[in-house]
């Protein structure tokens, strides 16, 4: 019996899909923006048949020339990881063991031992580890969440204790999540037009305000997450005004040294 030739990876789908080719085409350029250099090695035989597909195609080729991808001009590529750390904190994950490892943070080198790998979480551009510290003295320093980027040694090692926390709890806790909420704020016209062309949120509605000439009201539904606080502290009266709820009018106005700012609070995602 005649030996059959090896497949290439996504031969019979991708190469005969033209339509799927041109989306990965272009997906390719935001990807480069946002996936870590580690997930986008994985997808380089992915891209390498989407583009000689889209590219042996004249609709996709003329689709390739109208629809240009702009890269963010602040953060234009991803973050570096070094490879072999993110194994061992991959095999970490999928085997329970327990890891050592050293972070670079804003005031040095930090040394964390034991640690528990719960999950690893993509925000934006930033992978992070979320990881339990169970010899930790207190609750706020027993979940960790690490920049991939920042940690420059890991080392696993057998363990044999079971962590005792949902990873979803954990991250909400470290991502300093709270309940979504329903937002009603009072903007100013270039407010109300990036707001348009960029909703925020889930089912966002934006009406001139009656009452208030120029001004315009915006209703949605959003998760309370540090971001949002970040985000609404940051603009003047002029700008915004929160009229609902009145337990967030009340936490943006707590004064900075009174508030607790997770690790990624700083993070892009708003306007």
């Amino acid at each position: 019996m005649a030996a059959h030739p090896p497949e290439r990876p996504g031969a019979g789908t991708l190469l005969n899909d033209n339509d799927a080719a041109l989306a990965l085409t272009m997906l390719k350029q935001q990807a480069y923006n946002r996936l870590q250099r580690s997930v986008l090695k994985r997808l380089v035989p992915l891209w390498q048949q989407a583009t000689t597909t889209a590219e042996s195609d004249r609709k996709a080729q003329q689709w390739m020339e109208l629809i240009q991808y702009l890269p963010d001009p602040i953060q234009p590529e991803s973050l570096r990881i070094v490879r072999e750390l993110k194994n061992t904190i991959e095999e970490a994950l999928a085997s329970t063991d327990a890891f050592d490892l050293t972070s670079v943070t804003l005031d040095g080198e930090t040394r964390l031992e034991g640690l528990g790998a719960l999950q690893l979480l993509l925000q934006e551009e930033i992978l992070y580890l979320l990881a339990e510290s169970p010899s930790a003295p207190i609750m706020d320093q027993s979940i960790q969440l690490l920049p991939l980027h920042r940690i420059t040694k890991a080392e696993a090692h057998l363990s044999f204790d079971d962590s005792s926390l949902e990873p979803d709890l954990a991250q909400s806790f470290a991502l300093g999540m709270e309940d979504s909420l329903r937002l009603v704020i009072r903007v100013n016209r270039p407010l109300a037009e990036a707001l348009f062309n960029r909703p925020t949120g889930r089912d966002q509605s934006l009406e001139a305000d009656p009452e208030n000439p120029g001004r315009y009201l915006v209703t949605t539904f959003i998760d309370n997450s540090p971001q949002l606080r970040r985000w609404l502290k940051g603009r003047n009266r002029l700008e915004l005004d929160v009229i609902e709820p009145t337990q967030l009018i009340r936490k943006i106005d707590t004064k900075p040294s009174e508030t607790k700012i997770p690790i990624n609070q700083y993070s892009k995602g708003f306007l």
